[in-house]
């Protein structure tokens, strides 16, 4: 009798009604395979919390390492516990639709002596769906083009998507059979998916709505919403599974012959699809390398400039000094301006020499921004609606009123040149917390009477090269004469050197001034570089203050992050004596070796508390044995 295929809406009324009497044991497993290899980037009021084994690691052991977090971490958690576990739980629902709800089907795969088979199955099943989606990725990365990017995402999309359906019920086919090798698994799998991927699609495009759902309950509620997917996905695996037995059991040759014929088709499609994503990354680097060796376009007059920028011809040569007399340029979205030379833009009217809303920005080898006028600052990234993009790999921003650079929604990278005898170097006031990047690899931020680096509630400040010196020469009451790290703003430094800087307030070096919530916030690696800053430690009336804690009695974990020693950590100079490092408020949290210790003594408490109540019971049981002996002599 020939089975018929199931709409997806009757298919989810069915996997309701067998879900519902143990709804709970479901949601249970699904809930514990998360919270093994699971991975919560963020979670709003719970991105601190580590409810998941993986952000374990991340908080508490390799916070700043992530690639040792990603090779130590990410992938022997998704070859060895991952991967099997997926299987397991497959196996778990598809007993279940048969009414066998055991929760031992879910460690099944680690009992089995197929485990290791199960493991390489899976494991290059990751592989290959990881390979077919780097592809795709990079493919993106390389086009210029904004209409070219399209039309690549789109067809990269589509390329990931096939390969992953591929394999989309691979775990179910281990999960009946793990004895199967990669290519027969393959196999099974396409014999069962083969007419029907569309209909496995549909249902995961269902899903979409609730997990966006479940994601607003600060990403809770999308575990309630798992046993449904999964129990649907089950009954279509054993409904596209009676299929193919029927169809195996008609006719061996025609079986043979189908098999055949659908491995013919589906063959050229993957080899399509590798070769499509080979050349579409390979490709590009001609286009790439074309761009690169475009003429450069001189420009000697403001309305050349304008004109340049505004057709999006790049790169840009500047070799003269140009007044800039009808206000700030804008970069828009789309376009990528590169300009160079060794001439000087002089702002004389207008806020800002230069606005990127949602473009790209690139300033190379000796072109100077100045002004003769008050303005804003030199460049402005992003505001409320865009995202800028701005890079220095040359070049010099001075004597301008406000900041050089000032970042409102976007990211700034400071690879080479100089940004000196401003009011602020780099000023980030982000429209969201994070909005405002900047990133320091190279160059020189020096002479500013205010900050080297500062920042206004939020953004992220990351350094790992470069020299921040001589800041805060006008004093500074606040605090932070290099870097003014204020309240909830990240900031991270891993190389570099901050040094020679001044503040009346606090840090000389580095003040994180106001709330910073804790450890996240503030890292200083072992190669960072810190000397000859000083700080008086007043406040706005001239009045000394108490230096803040910075909690370095709970031991190396305890915020902020200082792992700095030798010739980086001169005597006497940071840390609460205020010259380098000054951190005011926060939360105490305790370190790791404290939570360890504390645990153990827990435990210690606990055994000894059980001990002592089984010897009163003991006692007790004696007496009681005693008494009832006398009461049978008498």
């Amino acid at each position: 009798m020939k089975t018929d295929v199931k709409t997806m809406f009757a298919l989810k009324r069915e996997a309701r009604k067998i879900l519902r009497p143990v709804y709970w044991s479901a949601f249970l497993v699904c809930l514990f395979s998360f919270l093994l290899y699971g991975y919560n980037q963020d979670a709003g009021i719970l991105a601190d919390v580590p409810i998941t084994l993986t952000n374990a690691f991340q908080m508490f052991v390799l916070y700043d390492s992530p690639v040792l977090l990603l090779v130590a971490v990410f992938v022997p958690l998704f070859i060895f516990l991952a991967n099997p576990l997926s299987v397991g739980r497959a196996r778990y629902f598809l007993h279940g639709i048969d009414g066998d709800w055991k929760l031992s089907h879910l460690i099944s795969p680690f009992r089995s002596l197929d485990y290791f088979r199960i493991v390489f199955v899976m494991g290059i099943r990751l592989l290959v769906i990881s390979i077919s989606f780097i592809l795709s990725l990079l493919s993106i990365m390389f086009i210029n083009e904004r209409s070219v990017g399209i039309v690549v995402a789109v067809v990269s999309g589509i390329v990931g998507l096939i390969v992953y359906y591929f394999h989309r019920l691979t775990p179910y086919v281990l999960a009946e059979n793990p004895k199967q090798g990669f290519r027969s698994a393959t196999n099974a799998n396409n014999r069962v998916t083969y007419s029907y991927s569309g209909r496995l699609f549909s249902i995961d495009l269902s899903f979409i709505a609730w997990y966006i759902v479940g994601a607003f309950f600060f990403g809770v509620g999308q575990f309630f919403f798992m046993p449904y997917h999964e129990t649907t996905i089950a009954l279509r695996y054993r409904e596209l599974s009676l299929i193919r037995t029927e169809r195996e059991g008609s006719s061996s040759e025609h079986l043979s012959k189908s098999e055949t014929s659908a491995q013919r088709r589906n063959a050229p499609v993957v080899l399509g699809c590798i070769v499509l994503s080979i050349s579409i990354l390979f490709g590009l680097f001609p286009v790439t390398a074309s761009a690169y060796a475009e003429t450069e376009i001189i420009v000697t007059t403001e309305q050349e400039l304008r004109d340049a920028i505004e057709q999006n011809l790049s790169p840009i040569r500047i070799d003269t000094t140009i007044m800039l007399e009808e206000g700030t340029i804008e970069i828009r979205g789309g376009q990528d301006i590169t300009l160079k030379g060794t001439g000087t833009l002089v702002m004389a009217r207008g806020e800002y020499h230069f606005s990127v809303f949602g473009g790209r920005l690139t300033l190379q080898e000796n072109l100077t921004i100045t002004a003769s006028y008050g303005g804003f600052g030199g460049v402005l990234i992003g505001n409320i609606f865009s995202f800028g993009y701005f890079v220095m790999e040359g070049g010099r921003i001075e004597r301008v009123n406000g900041s050089g650079v000032d970042i409102t929604a976007g990211i700034f990278e400071l690879r080479d040149g100089v940004i000196r005898e401003n009011g602020t170097g780099v000023f980030l006031t982000p429209t969201r917390d994070n909005d405002a990047l900047f990133l320091m690899t190279g160059g020189e931020i020096s002479g500013h009477s205010s900050s080297g680096v500062g920042a206004l509630v939020g953004g992220h400040i990351s350094i790992r090269g470069g020299r921040i010196t001589g800041n805060g020469i006008d004093s500074n009451w606040v605090g932070g004469g290099g870097v003014n790290a204020s309240a909830f703003t990240q900031f991270s430094m891993d190389g570099g050197e901050i040094s020679n800087n001044h503040a009346d307030g606090f840090g000389g070096g580095v003040g994180a001034i106001g709330w910073h919530v804790g450890y996240e916030n503030i890292s200083i690696g072992p190669s960072a570089r810190f000397f000859g800053n000083t700080a008086f430690g007043l406040d706005r009336s001239g009045n000394s203050r108490p230096h803040g804690s910075c909690g370095l009695h709970a031991g190396l974990e305890q915020y902020p992050q200082i792992r700095w020693s030798g010739e980086n950590s001169r005597s006497g100079t940071h840390l609460i004596n205020n010259y380098d490092i000054a951190f005011r408020g926060g939360m105490r949290r305790l370190a790791v070796w404290q939570i360890h210790f504390g645990m153990v003594g827990i435990i210690l408490i606990g055994k000894g508390i059980a001990l002592v109540v089984s010897l009163q019971q003991e006692k007790k049981m004696k007496l009681r044995e005693e008494s009832a002996l006398c009461d049978v002599t008498k």
